[in-house]
């Protein structure tokens, strides 16, 4: 009897440990989404300030991509080189989240600051936030007729 009881005791636990970590993996509601995202912006934004690469690179996902604005795309190594071409020039970055969604590849982040804006998308990891993907938005228009096209 002794050991039903603590065989059933076990099960339950194991199953409490499946549930929670089905819901971990499951990902993060939109509202602490964008208060974490929120945070990294914070933080990146100083790094970018003192101009610590090394910092910046913390949060870039291993199979990071961009695509400026003329089209050009970059893999990690290319957006990183310019992003230290652009800390060093003094570029503005664009440092404040004005939409966020959640699709199936993360959550999706306009950011924007003065003159600049960027779709952002990122993935939350065991490492913490990770960017993904970089682009540029050349005509802020494009921002609102893609989230329309999505609606």
């Amino acid at each position: 009897m002794t050991h039903r009881i603590i065989t059933g005791l076990a099960a339950v636990a194991c199953a409490s440990l499946v549930a929670c970590s089905t819901v971990a993996t499951l990902g993060t509601d939109s509202n602490t989404a964008l208060k974490e995202l929120t945070a990294v912006r914070q933080t990146r934004d100083q790094l970018y300030a003192s101009k610590d690469l090394a910092g910046l690179s913390r949060y870039h996902a291993s199979n990071l991509t961009a695509k400026l604005a003329d089209g050009t795309r970059l893999d990690r190594a290319g957006y990183e080189a310019l992003l230290q071409k652009e800390m060093e020039s003094g570029v503005n970055t664009p440092s404040r989240i004005t939409q966020l969604s959640q699709e199936e590849s993360g959550y999706v982040a306009v950011v924007e600051g003065s003159g600049v804006a960027e779709r952002e998308t990122w993935k939350k990891t065991g490492g913490g936030w990770k960017l993904k993907s970089v682009e540029e938005i050349s005509d802020r228009s494009a921002i609102a007729s893609k989230n329309h096209k999505q609606s």
